[in-house]
């Protein structure tokens, strides 16, 4: 992993999943430059349903309204969804209003669109990914991931691997709209996806409703996922998407340094964070001189934990979980000790067993 896109989910998947999609236009405009100048690869800003929302209940013109907050955020890509055979309604809607619908979309600045079809009709998919790209946008293929004994990693990778052959389609996008992908299946589904990808980029959508998504971003990151879907403030976490401050304080976390470069650097009764290959662990050195060695993942919920130098322990800085030294539990709302260094890492993996404590 080199390089990870952010993907903004605030005005679109966020208000649609913690406000019933009754954000107004002008709502928008005072945090507008922030969000377009925040570095996110593309902002997820509309959908049928949201212009349905807008005009029977705001009263408001959605295409004056998407036009103003084109004026508003001029950098950044504008993305949308699009269902292959319907928009609006759940009924099918005729092939020539959906070419007119994302036709017009983009001579209204919509820069990408992802397309889904959760019964999968490739053909349907196909031909209007043809349609986004002859109109100059970029079209996603778009998975929805799901629980059952018929979707397996390879029924999976089946599918985005005929949908990567597409060359109207620039990237596959995974959504995870229950939230329940946990970082274990992923170790799993997202190898056999991207061996299917044909060099194109994948992305991550995963909703926060069991609170599982800020720790499957991480395995994803480490597994090669191009771009996260992340919501800010207010529309996010819940059943919105993760916090993009969370997720990147997360990421810089797993994926920077330690705090020291060798153990011979911590003092007497002192603890540092130490990084050993992909993981972090949380180093204390005793008074007679001898190492106690620990994963840093706090066991809450996966965050980093850090040295807390005047109680002489380590705490975590999401939830205020709390360990010795030598990583007992001493606060809640973690109840299980920190790992074993030995115990730490997954021995098929070589990655962060998350879940592992004991």
């Amino acid at each position: 992993m080199t390089h990870i896109d952010l993907v903004d989910q605030t005005f679109r998947d966020g208000q649609q999943c913690l406000w019933g999609m009754r954000l107004r236009t002008g709502m928008v405009t005072p945090v507008a430059r922030e969000l377009d100048t925040a570095g996110y690869s593309a902002i997820d800003i509309t959908g049928s349903s949201m212009f349905e929302c807008v005009l029977r209940y705001s009263r408001e013109d959605p295409w004056e309204g998407l036009d103003h907050w084109r004026r508003a955020m001029p950098r950044t890509e504008f993305r949308s969804g699009v269902g292959s055979n319907r928009i609006v309604k759940f009924g099918l809607s005729p092939d020539a209003i959906l070419d007119l619908w994302v036709q017009t979309l983009v001579k209204h600045g919509m820069g990408s669109f992802w397309v889904y079809d959760c019964l999968y009709n490739l053909d349907q998919m196909k031909r209007l990914c043809d349609t986004i790209h002859a109109a100059g946008a970029k079209a996603l293929g778009a998975i929805f991931y799901g629980i059952s004994p018929v979707h397996t990693d390879e029924w999976f990778a089946q599918r985005v691997r005929q949908m990567a052959s597409w060359p109207s389609v620039s990237a596959i996008y995974v959504e995870d709209a229950p939230g329940i992908l946990t970082p274990e299946r992923a170790r799993t589904l997202i190898p056999a996806v991207r061996e299917a990808l044909r060099g194109k980029p994948l992305e991550l959508h995963s909703h926060t409703t069991i609170g599982l998504s800020p720790l499957t971003y991480l395995e994803g990151a480490d597994l090669g996922i191009a771009a996260l879907h992340v919501a800010c403030g207010p529309l996010a976490n819940g059943s919105s998407l993760p916090s993009a401050q969370s997720v990147v304080a997360n990421l810089a976390e797993y994926l920077g340094a330690g705090e020291v470069d060798n153990v011979d650097e911590i003092e007497p009764g002192e603890g540092a964070i130490v990084r050993r290959g992909l993981a972090k662990h949380a180093v204390y050195r005793r008074e007679d001189g001898s190492l106690v060695e620990r994963s840093a993942v706090c066991t809450h919920v996966g965050c980093i934990v850090h040295w807390n130098s005047f109680e002489k322990c380590w705490d975590c800085p999401c939830h205020g979980s709390q360990f010795a030294p030598e990583g007992n539990v001493l606060n809640a709302p973690a109840i299980r000790p920190l790992a074993k260094t030995d115990e730490a890492v997954d021995v098929e993996t070589k990655r962060p067993a998350f879940h592992e404590a004991d």
